[in-house]
Parts: structure tokens; sequence; C-alpha cells
């Protein structure tokens, strides 16, 4: 499965999705994704080239698409924040993060992962609504 990510530029401030590239640290997004199939038959100069292909983003922006949508049809990503529209959580914020230990999404209520774990999964995300994310928008999560 090849896997899309967002990061926000460090030279232009915007958000670009993409193939994620990690090289010494660096966190890199390749905008124009090439299916993994058709990698082997790059030519040699795009290869050769491929620093000008890509764009460095800061570390702290990236995150992974969750390939679903939210209540609104927004695509949902790691590190966004969003209202919860779920039962008894509902109209609460939560940022969405990635469990290690569980190998899978929760939603908290701060970006230092207290205030929860609440499941997250695509029910949620259908009565949920994307309001901003933890590098643009921390004040979200300020009580």
């Amino acid at each position: 499965m090849n896997h899309k990510y967002r990061g926000k530029r460090i030279d232009t401030g915007e958000w670009v999705e993409g193939d994620l590239i990690v090289y010494f640290g660096d966190h890199y997004i390749l905008p124009n994704r090439i299916p993994a199939n058709t990698i082997r038959e790059l030519d040699v100069s795009t290869v050769r080239n491929i620093g000008q292909l890509v764009v460095k983003v800061h570390p702290d922006s990236v995150g992974k698409s969750l390939e679903v949508e939210d209540k609104k049809g927004v695509e949902v990503y790691e590190r966004d924040i969003v209202l919860s529209g779920y039962k008894i959580l509902k109209n609460q914020k939560h940022v969405i993060l990635w469990d290690v230990d569980h190998q899978r999404y929760y939603r908290y209520m701060r970006a230092d992962k207290t205030g929860g774990p609440f499941t997250w999964d695509g029910a949620q995300a259908e009565v949920s609504i994307v309001i901003g994310n933890t590098k643009d928008n921390p004040e979200l999560l300020e009580k």
C-alpha cells in the first residue's frame, strides 16, 4: 500500500501532499506521487535530479492520511484537530495521533497525548469535523 502524507513546506509555509522521504533526519515530501511499481522504470536523469522533485517540510507538521473523510468530506490526517460529533464527546476538540504501543490512531484532548485516549475510526470521522491542525492551530487545544 502506498500511503499519502502531508507536511508544511519550510521555504513557503504551504501545505503539500505526497510521499514521505526521511533522509538523515530531514523530512521531504515528493508532491508528484510516483506509483511504487513504476519507480524502477524511472530514467537515470530523474533519479539524479530527485532533489529538485522533493520539498523539505517541517518534521512536526508531517502527518499520514487516515484515508477517511470527515462529516464535510475533508480528508483527515494525523495531527488534525477535530470537533467531535460522537455521542458523549460531542463538541469536544481532539487531536488525532498515532499510538505506537497499540499500533492505531486515537483521539486526545491535547497534543502531548493527555486527555484520552479515545478510539478513532471511520465511524468517528463521519460525525466529526476537521477544524485545524497542531502546526497551524495549536491554540485550538488550549483550555
